[in-house]
């Protein structure tokens, strides 16, 4: 209960007393008094009321400070942010504040002599039903988290503090006591956000550790100033060590690198440290158990005021990434040997085929027939020559053209004799096709630069204002477009012969080779002959 205050009323009756009593006093005294002794009591008198109003004064300022304290303990007990109780020993409420009542969904009023217990929820009764019995058997403070049930249903996290007092008359708020009786002063404030909080942080927490093991990905941190290291549990699996022990130390994680990889570490780690340099490198460890593993090491640093703080990175073991790694080089470098194996059988094969036409065109002593056989044996020499190039070249899924072309243009020189002084060049450097393409561009080179051998320079002289007979082959590429030129400077075709539809079988078997690549033909006849092939064109490394 509050404290009354004396009121107007009760002033103003006691005046009245007063001057009753004063009055009966003066009518028994009747002593007569001089005039020097009158002066001395009305300055006495006088003196004596000038000394009230004094005190009366003191006694208004002492009341105005009362009032603004009393609207500053207001402020700072009922207006607080968290709820306060007083609650008895038995665990009734004595007193709340405004946020107490507002959490619990009661008025204060309705919340005096209600049992603390009834807004616990059942599962947390036993929480605090301990908290309350340490609290006033060690009178010691006490905290506990519970959950809150209130008046209108909602439940809520809350934190409870707790300390013991032993209450009598409490000057600051009026409340009265049983004297000496202990009562517990209870700050409970709500901690849902926190609850919240704390409940995702687990489940990320979880889900970054399932992560983690899932991709075989730890993490580490390192405190530059501390010299202090952090690992994650999957950094902890990945190096075999127990997770008990903690990380070790610098030196210590050094220490599993294998001495192979040691200095390209402790040169990166360096680095990182001393200059903020970040790292992305693989090394080979030594698990605490002594087993081999690769891993994928990657780290960053954060810097503060210009200098490195913080290196943080991860590990992943890519051992099983390795080892199939090896497992398609051992794989790829079986299937390139049978390649070889299969491009040295198929040239053997061809090989054969060329001297099994020799010999027939030898049995047939025929010359009508011999110019006819010699033909396909450069066709087929074409094609075997493509097989040859890749038996002995290191990639098996590629030929470059600028050595396909010098190779076939050696050959069609010997066959028609070098000695004709026909100057022969190629220019199709960095340009590399598949094995298909290749038999393809060699058929048609086979033809074109044989005929231009056969008919571009009657008695080895070239067209009227040239000096040497030339034959040139060109290749560029560009944009996804291929240009296949051979070009000579001799007397040009017979301008009767209709080149689209030729009765030659070579120049159709251009036509026809190009229409299978999906390419088209141009034919300049401006500085002797030249035919321009386009083809769509992928580039292939090689």
């Amino acid at each position: 209960m509050k404290k009354k205050q004396p009121g107007p009323k009760k002033f103003a009756d006691l005046r009245r007393r007063a001057e009753k009593k004063a009055s009966a006093a003066e009518a028994k005294a009747k002593v007569s008094l001089s005039l020097a002794e009158t002066q001395r009591t009305l300055h006495e008198l006088h003196v004596h009321q000038i000394e009230l109003e004094l005190q009366n004064e003191e006694l208004r300022g002492a009341q105005a400070e009362l009032e603004a304290t009393k609207a500053r303990y207001f402020d700072l007990y009922d207006l607080a942010p968290i709820g306060y109780f007083t609650i008895s020993e038995k665990g009734l409420i004595q007193e709340a504040n405004l946020t107490a009542a507002r959490l619990l969904g009661l008025g204060k009023q309705q919340l005096v002599k209600q049992p603390f217990t009834r807004f616990i929820l059942n599962e947390d009764q036993d929480v605090f039903y301990q908290h309350r019995k340490l609290l006033f058997k060690t009178h010691a403070p006490q905290v506990c988290e519970l959950r809150i049930l209130n008046k209108q249903g909602d439940l809520f996290w809350a934190r409870l503090e707790s300390m013991v007092r032993q209450e009598g008359m409490d000057e600051a708020s009026g409340v009265h006591g049983f004297q000496g009786e202990p009562v517990c002063r209870t700050v409970m404030s709500d901690i849902s956000l926190l609850k919240q909080a704390e409940e995702n942080s687990k489940i990320n927490k979880a889900l970054l550790n399932e992560t983690e093991k899932m991709g075989k990905i730890g993490g580490w941190s390192f405190d530059a100033e501390k010299s202090a290291e952090t690992w994650t549990e999957e950094t902890f699996r990945i190096l075999e060590i127990d997770l008990i022990q903690g990380a070790p130390k610098m030196r210590g994680g050094l220490d599993l690198i294998a001495p192979a990889f040691r200095p390209m570490a402790e040169h990166a780690i360096r680095q990182a440290i001393e200059s903020g340099v970040p790292y992305d490198q693989e090394w080979e460890v030594i698990t605490a158990k002594g087993n081999k593993r690769w891993v994928h090491a990657v780290a960053k640093t954060r810097k503060e005021k210009g200098k490195p703080k913080f290196v943080s990175g991860f590990f992943q073991d890519i051992s099983e990434l390795k080892q199939a790694e090896e497992k398609l080089r051992n794989s790829l470098a079986e299937k390139e040997l049978l390649l070889k194996e299969v491009h040295h059988r198929v040239k053997n094969n061809l090989m054969t085929i060329i001297g099994l036409i020799k010999m027939q065109e030898t049995k047939a002593g025929n010359e009508m027939v011999s110019p006819l056989m010699r033909e396909l044996e450069a066709r087929v020499r074409s094609i075997a020559l493509v097989h040859e190039i890749l038996n002995k070249s290191e990639h098996q899924a590629c030929v470059s053209l600028q050595n396909y072309f010098e190779t076939m243009s050696v050959l069609i020189r010997d066959q028609f004799g070098a000695e004709r002084g026909i100057r022969y060049t190629v220019q199709a450097a960095g340009t590399a096709v598949g094995p298909d393409i290749a038999v393809a561009y060699g058929l048609i080179l086979n033809e074109l630069v044989t005929n231009a051998y056969r008919h571009a320079f009657p008695g080895n002289k070239p067209r009227s204002g040239a000096e040497n007979c030339e034959i040139t082959v060109t290749v560029k590429h560009e944009g996804g477009k291929l240009t296949l030129t051979v070009a000579d400077n001799g007397v040009g075709l017979p301008v009767e012969m209709n080149w689209e539809n030729p009765e030659s079988l070579g120049l159709r078997l251009v036509k026809m080779l190009c229409q299978q690549l999906n390419g088209s033909i141009e034919l300049d006849r401006t500085r002797g002959t030249a035919f321009h092939l386009h083809f769509a064109h992928s580039p292939v490394a090689g």
